[in-house]
């Protein structure tokens, strides 16, 4: 996709130039951004069947206001864990497809240690605990269950950013430092459009999509198309979540195989300077309109799996 409308460059240089000039640490792990995480909310209920859907939509602005709340309580005094539960840096511990990573928590802070278990992020048993909530919000008529939805949509987002699945988080490893920013914030602000979100794409989209990753090399191929045929599969058929911590972990090991895509169009991007426009829409062009398509479709159709779901295992309650 190419970005056409040359009068909106003056308005989003001041954004990009304040992202790469100043290192705010707060700017790292907020996801998808409040339009991002709003978005996915939105379309993860729409996505829902009958009758939650239905239910859901009455208090739509609410929820997608609770979506933000994650991110608000960082901010707040002793709150210090509620970073942590947005990310998980998983390649710290293991290679990819992170087989021998134990999905219960005891059993990886045993092998690991908690201090560093937490300090790399505990994003999955977030979800978990989050879904657990809900559900039993819902079992018992809590009022309050607005908060356990919230919490749960947040994380479902966050963890369909790629960036939030690797020790290489801001590419400060690899010669891509600012990307997390980058791709999160200025991108879903100033290039993405929510009607790029489709919950089930054709055959040929597939293709496409192929033919624009084949000049990066195999490996940036097969990254890509092993995961695409994957959410391929996945999305014919809406299959609510059973499982949250095992679903949680599917997703960081499906997510994390957009990295490879990610970095490679941010390379590209560098062969122009921050300051220069080219680099946003190399950047754009070259790879992160794909990821960012895949990435926030998957997270709204799958954060409406996780809704189903708890709603199903809470008695399908009226709301």
């Amino acid at each position: 996709m190419t970005f056409n409308k040359k009068t909106s460059w003056i308005k989003l240089i001041p954004v990009m130039m304040l992202i790469t000039l100043l290192s705010f640490p707060e700017v790292i792990g907020m996801g998808w951004g409040e339009n991002g995480h709003k978005t996915v909310t939105h379309l993860a209920v729409d996505a829902t069947p009958e009758p939650l859907r239905s239910m859901l939509l009455k208090t739509l602005n609410e929820l997608e206001e609770a979506s933000m709340d994650p991110d608000r309580r960082k901010s707040e005094p002793g709150t210090s864990e509620e970073s942590k539960r947005h990310y998980i840096d998983i390649d710290f511990f293991e290679a990819f497809p992170f087989g021998a990573f134990p999905q219960d928590l005891n059993m990886a802070e045993a092998k690991y240690g908690r201090i560093e278990i937490h300090r790399q992020g505990i994003v999955p048993w977030a979800i978990d605990e989050s879904f657990q909530n809900l559900v039993e919000a819902w079992e018992t008529n809590d009022p309050n269950w607005v908060r356990w939805f919230g919490d749960l949509a947040h994380y479902v987002g966050d963890l369909h950013q790629p960036m939030h699945t690797t020790a290489n988080f801001d590419g400060q490893k690899s010669g891509n430092r600012g990307i997390h920013a980058l791709f999160e914030s200025v991108m879903v602000d100033g290039f993405w459009k929510a009607e790029q979100i489709t919950y089930f794409r054709p055959p040929d989209a597939m293709w496409q999509a192929v033919g624009h990753f084949m000049p990066r090399g195999i490996g940036s191929l097969v990254s890509f198309t092993s995961a695409y045929m994957t959410d391929l599969m996945i999305l014919q058929n809406f299959e609510p979540v059973d499982n949250a911590l095992e679903e949680a972990f599917l997703i960081v090991a499906d997510t994390y195989t957009m990295l490879e895509p990610l970095l490679a169009a941010h390379d590209k991007a560098q062969e122009f300077r921050q300051t220069n426009p080219k680099f946003y829409s190399t950047f754009w062009d070259e790879g992160a309109d794909k990821v960012m398509e895949r990435q926030l479709n998957k997270g709204a159709y799958t954060l409406a799996r996780y809704l189903m779901g708890a709603w199903l295992k809470a008695g399908q309650p009226s709301l």
